[in-house]
């Protein structure tokens, strides 16, 4: 039989201890790696084309729709900023936040044909020189902003 003192277990045993802790830190760090986790995620995704498929298409989708909102924010402020300075009679500064939410909106044209109809002649005289020629051109041809004025009038 081998005798060992007490000394001998407890250098054996913080010697397996330590081991065991770093062997657990290398583990986490190598999990934590961005190349491991896409490859990961790939082999993930190969295998289990279910949920974990649908689940990334909605991760995707999220930032369109963040960005959507964020757009729609910027030009609703815009345009409160601009109705707010005409009715303080700044027409100048008006004309500024008008001419950013022409410029921020998804659809300029039906916005062009209601601020048409809606601001007074020399205000909108005013936002069609800020604005740029061909701008105005396209969206005063388009069709939206003659069925536009045919359903107002």
């Amino acid at each position: 039989m081998i005798t060992a003192s007490k000394a001998t277990i407890g250098v054996i045993l913080s010697g397996v201890v330590g081991l065991c802790f770093l062997s657990y830190f290398i583990f986490f760090e190598r999990r934590s790696d961005p190349v491991i986790k896409s490859n990961r995620l790939k082999k993930r995704l190969a295998t289990n084309d279910g949920e974990t498929g649908k689940l990334l298409t909605l991760e995707l989708k999220l930032p369109v729709s963040i960005k959507h909102l964020a757009d729609q924010e910027i030009l609703v402020n815009e345009l409160n900023m601009g109705e707010y300075y005409l009715s303080r009679g700044d027409s100048a500064l008006g004309v500024r936040h008008l001419a950013n939410a022409m410029v921020s909106c998804r659809n300029p044209d039906v916005l062009y044909g209601v601020l048409r109809n809606k601001l007074p002649k020399h205000v909108f005289e005013m936002l069609t020189e800020k604005l740029l020629p061909e701008q105005i051109e396209l969206w005063s041809s388009s069709n939206i902003l003659q069925d536009l004025a045919y359903d107002i009038e």
